[in-house]
């Protein structure tokens, strides 16, 4: 390539070499290779007037990337391992957790239990009726079967289940969040955008963020902006998925009739045409033409 008077940026949303030439092809180089009526090339030249700059801005974000397929309806609120419980029994005689209530007084027969961790079993220990598995049930079937454990050895005992550490139901929360880990899911607590909020939210601008999902051996993915501007794609998790927020840049590169050959990053927000060839040092005057600045965009 021979030194020319025209400048040339290439703008991309993934860096491409790593190394840049210091001279880009001439004006007309770039002119003969381009598609026309006659010829079929790699690319088309677009002038780039006001109108449409006008319509690029007012062009919705594209993805071909989403989320929406990683949506779940799988319920956060089963005992799983690990998970700690709070039990309530009470016992209207009063005979067996308590001494022997009279009338309306009936507090004196509630008994609350120590929390009980769930087994490997997936089972928790009650006095008097043994170990009673509750693994994969809601803390209402929980309570039906804690209560069917102690008929027969309690009278009429009612119970009350309540989740009071949950483990099981919870996601891994790893990249570009201020606190990193694991996140539990709740009824109400349950979308992507929840977990990441309870994570301290995104370390880095939304723009520059990719979020995955990682589920029995699929990744969904999608721009952090779009996850925060599209409804369908704040979607619902399930226990035990990994959520990883991944740093990926935008960057244009310039080289040409430019004080500087270098990679940039784009900083939040929009940046025009105009102010990116000044964080380069601008155009070599000695070498650019205003007529020949060539914007390559992917």
């Amino acid at each position: 390539m021979t030194r020319t008077a025209a400048s040339l940026m290439i703008v991309a949303l993934l860096a491409g070499c790593s190394t840049l030439p210091r001279d880009g092809p001439s004006g007309m180089g770039v002119v003969k290779k381009a598609s026309t009526d006659q010829q079929q090339g790699d690319y088309a030249l677009v002038n780039l007037d006001f109108a449409l700059s006008e319509r690029l801005k007012a062009a919705p974000q594209r993805s071909f990337s989403t989320l929406a397929l990683a949506s779940s309806e799988a319920p956060t609120d089963v005992i799983g391992v690990g998970d700690t419980l709070a039990v309530s029994i009470f016992e209207p005689s009063g005979s067996l957790f308590g001494g022997r209530s009279s009338g309306a007084n009936v507090a004196a027969a509630n008994q609350t239990l120590p929390p009980l961790v769930v087994d490997r079993n997936g089972a928790v220990a009650i006095p008097f009726a043994g170990a009673v598995t509750v693994q994969g049930m809601t803390p209402a079937q929980a309570s039906a079967a804690v209560r069917r454990a102690l008929i027969g050895k309690v009278g009429n005992p009612q119970v009350i289940v309540t989740m009071a550490g949950n483990t099981s139901n919870a996601v891994t929360v790893l990249g570009e969040v201020r606190n990193p880990g694991r996140q539990p899911l709740a009824a109400n607590n349950d979308r992507i955008l929840d977990v990441i909020a309870a994570a301290g939210g995104s370390s880095r601008s939304v723009y520059d963020v990719t979020v995955r999902i990682q589920r029995g051996g699929q990744t969904y993915s999608a721009p952090m902006s779009i996850v925060t501007t599209e409804f369908n794609e704040n979607v619902r998790l399930q226990r035990g998925d990994q959520v990883n927020l991944v740093y990926q840049p935008r960057r244009f590169s310039s080289f040409g009739a430019f004080n500087a050959v270098a990679r940039t990053d784009l900083p939040p927000g929009p940046l025009t045409l105009a102010e990116a060839p000044s964080g380069v040092g601008g155009l070599d005057s000695n070498l650019a033409g205003a007529k020949s600045v060539l914007v390559f965009r992917f």
